[in-house]
């Protein structure tokens, strides 16, 4: 009669200890997974992007072509629902280039 006891009592037990569980896998293995999936997701897209605007800006005649062809394709970037889920922001490239160039 006593070992019946016992053993509704563990099964209770572990019953209750689910609910801190759950909260425990969440907060330490789901969220920092996402996290690491979004930073995976925002280094592919950067580099797909910047490998996007080399190219372009490589296909130009001249240098101020090619800072309006990187930042053209740059811009298309923006658009795109990748840029919204991966935070992703251009910089201003002309504004840069013309304090470098006031020296």
């Amino acid at each position: 009669m006593n070992l019946l006891r016992r053993r509704q009592r563990s099964s209770q037990g572990s019953l209750a200890e689910f609910g801190p569980a759950l909260v425990l896998y969440f907060t330490f293995l789901v969220v920092p997974l996402l996290v690491l999936i979004r930073f995976g997701l925002a280094t592919t897209a950067m580099y797909f992007v910047m490998a996007r605007a080399a190219d372009a800006a490589a296909k130009a005649p001249s240098y101020g072509l090619a800072l309006d062809g990187a930042t053209a394709s740059l811009d298309e970037f923006l658009d795109s629902p990748i840029a919204r889920v991966t935070g992703l922001k251009t910089l201003q490239i002309n504004p840069l280039y013309s304090m470098l160039m006031n020296r």
